[in-house]
């Protein structure tokens, strides 16, 4: 007879705790997935949330952004974002309506905004030997080897004042 008590009473505390189980709603997990370096500025950037739910349309999601702007995707998990400043760091924020009472309703990630580029005219000649041209093209990037974080730019063409004058004559 205590073997049958036993049994039963292991069978209703068993059935009492699933059902205990059933009624608590598990937390998602919010993430933002999006570029890994840094944004370019003035320019759409693609952020994407990422929640560990079955049903994740039955959400409402608003974003925002410090230092920028949601450029299309409000209310949906997909968001294009753009900064408004060089050198800044924009923080994307999402906030998810509709989880469980009590489980955080937001997430947010910070990206470094591109620096705006600084130029400085290493040379500039016109008219030359080609053995001076290749001179200058290798002091120039030998410059550029010494130099860590700038890029090389060469321009071929005429100067602007140049031009002016080479305009033909009225005949």
């Amino acid at each position: 007879m205590s073997r049958v008590f036993v049994a039963i009473l292991t069978i209703l505390t068993l059935a009492l705790l699933s059902s205990a189980q059933e009624g608590s709603a598990e937390c998602p997990e919010l993430e933002i997935i999006g570029p890994r370096w840094s944004i370019a500025p003035k320019t759409a950037s693609t952020f994407v949330l990422k929640i560990s739910e079955d049903r994740p349309e039955e959400f409402r999601y608003k974003w925002s952004v410090e230092n920028g702007e949601v450029a299309s995707g409000q209310g949906s998990r997909v968001a294009e974002v753009s900064s408004t400043s060089y050198g800044s760091t924009a923080k994307v924020t999402v906030t998810v309506s509709g989880l469980p009472k009590g489980c955080p309703d937001s997430t947010f990630t910070s990206i470094g905004v591109d620096r705006k580029p600084e130029w400085h005219m290493l040379d500039e000649w016109g008219e030359m030997r080609e053995g001076d041209q290749r001179h200058r093209l290798d002091l120039f990037f030998y410059d550029l080897a010494r130099s860590e974080g700038l890029m090389g730019l060469i321009i071929i063409g005429t100067h602007p004042a140049q031009t002016s004058r080479a305009s033909p004559s009225a005949a």
